[in-house]
């Protein structure tokens, strides 16, 4: 069956189309490990005995070097009219809920979420005398995609069509980069087996095979149906995301596949028109169009590589999982969002907002911090006994500067130092925020805290 030139364009359009939102799907849509309470952060929790200090030097012993925890977030006086506040003890007090609680056993760090946090932690408390826990992790496991590599590798350098094989793999690798949990592990290594040996049963080799063809060797073999089934079944463990991701990998592997046999078939049929007759093409035309043969010997010089990938794949991430304890595991008291204003940013606006809806009796937020900052910087210039104020957009603080002419006489003369504006809030979280105030601001917005009591 010959496709006609309109249908075939028409057909390629469809597949490159298949590829970039297919791919665009799979980092749009990625089933890691789970979201975190803070984003960009995950939690860690030791027992309340255990020093601050010792936690934090095992942590950068190990590579971690951002995180944060109640000393480096204490705030502190920032003016040289100012040297001591006496306000900033309370606040600071406040800010400790942060860190640990009366009804809680345990110390909390935040530590920012990068790439190998599992591994590295595992290193910081591999010799420990105390129990710790870390939060489960939103971000990628590079553990996933390594294996998937190497079994892909594998299957390159064991088969006879090696660029066939790499674009069939190359989908699958993408997939373990965004499905990067053990059962994403698990898919990965079993859909390129099935999809590797589909392609070699469907299409052997020197024997070139039309759609038509493909599909009734399809219709005369209902076993073939078992290769992309069993992937999908499979795929179920990680939840219906993870094998819509699956079938969607699927596709942009067979879309790939059907880009770069006709792209360069269409160009050489392009550098054949000066030829005096047409090219011979060896297409099947006999009974061996129906016959699908099974190379079980095939199939099982996959089975090796398959099964060192997915136990190395299991065992690794299993190992580099945090520890838990039970002590400490099933109840813990956390500080946890409670409430995200509308407005998107960090201005006058959010913060107004947030103002106006938070529990006074909360944790400590953003908005506090900005209230605070404020205030330090009006404290040099009012007197001791006015008390703290919650500012409004548009307020200002002034001062009074005193000069004297060259004839001795001195003047004084008001002048406005700071205006509450979105400008005030943003230079006060980025000149004088400290690692809480980091963390926060990655939440994107303003939002109030609430401390929360978790029980396994």
């Amino acid at each position: 069956m010959k496709i006609k030139p309109s249908r075939k364009a028409l057909f390629l359009a469809f597949a490159a189309l298949a590829v970039v939102i297919g791919t665009g799907a799979l980092f749009a849509f990625p089933s890691h490990g789970g979201a975190t309470v803070w984003k960009g952060y995950r939690v860690l929790s030791v027992p309340k005995s255990v020093p601050e200090a010792a936690v934090s030097g095992r942590l950068d012993s190990a590579g971690i070097h951002k995180y944060v925890t109640e000393s480096n977030s204490l705030l502190v006086p920032n003016s040289p009219e100012a040297p001591i506040l006496p306000f900033l003890a309370e606040a600071n007090a406040r800010r400790s809920r942060w860190f640990s609680s009366e009804d809680s056993d345990s110390r909390l760090l935040y530590l920012e979420d990068l790439s190998a946090l599992d591994m590295r932690a595992v290193k910081a408390f591999r010799e420990a005398d105390f129990s710790w826990n870390l939060e489960t992790g939103g971000g990628s496991n590079p553990i996933a995609p390594l294996c998937t590599v190497f079994f892909a590798l594998t299957v390159v350098i064991l088969s006879k069509k090696k660029a066939q094989n790499a674009l069939i793999c190359l989908p699958f690798i993408l997939f373990s980069l965004n499905c990067d949990r053990i059962s994403g592990i698990i898919c990965a290594i079993v859909a390129i087996s099935s999809a590797v040996s589909l392609a070699r049963f469907l299409i052997p080799d020197f024997m070139i095979f039309t759609p038509h063809q493909i599909a009734h060797r399809f219709r005369a073999n209902p076993l073939l149906f078992l290769f992309p089934i069993v992937p999908l079944l499979v795929g179920l463990i990680g939840g219906p995301t993870q094998t819509i991701m699956l079938a969607v990998t699927g596709f942009i592997s067979v879309a790939l596949l059907i880009l770069t046999q006709y792209i360069p078939e269409n160009y050489r049929n392009i550098l054949r028109k000066k030829r005096l007759h047409p090219a011979f093409r060896p297409v099947a035309i006999t009974g061996s169009a129906g016959q699908v043969k099974i190379d079980i010997r095939f199939l099982l010089r996959l089975t090796i590589p398959a099964a060192i990938a997915l136990t190395a794949g299991i065992t690794l991430t299993v190992m580099a999982a945090p520890s838990t304890n039970e002590k400490y595991s099933k109840e813990l008291y956390l500080p946890v969002p409670s409430g995200y204003t509308h407005a998107r940013g960090f201005g006058v606006e959010g913060f107004t907002e947030l103002e106006g809806n938070k529990n006074p009796d909360g944790i400590p937020d953003l908005a506090d911090f900005v209230g605070i900052a404020w205030n330090m910087r009006a404290y040099p210039w009012k007197k001791i006994r006015e008390p703290l104020v919650t500012p409004k957009q548009g307020d200002t603080l002034e001062r009074v500067r005193y000069s004297a002419d060259d004839s001795g006489v001195i003047t004084a003369a008001s002048e406005t130092f700071a205006t509450f504006n979105d400008e005030f809030i943003r230079k006060a979280l980025n000149d004088d925020g400290t690692p809480l105030e980091r963390m926060l601001m990655r939440q994107g917005r303003f939002v109030s805290v609430d401390l929360k009591r978790l029980v396994k």
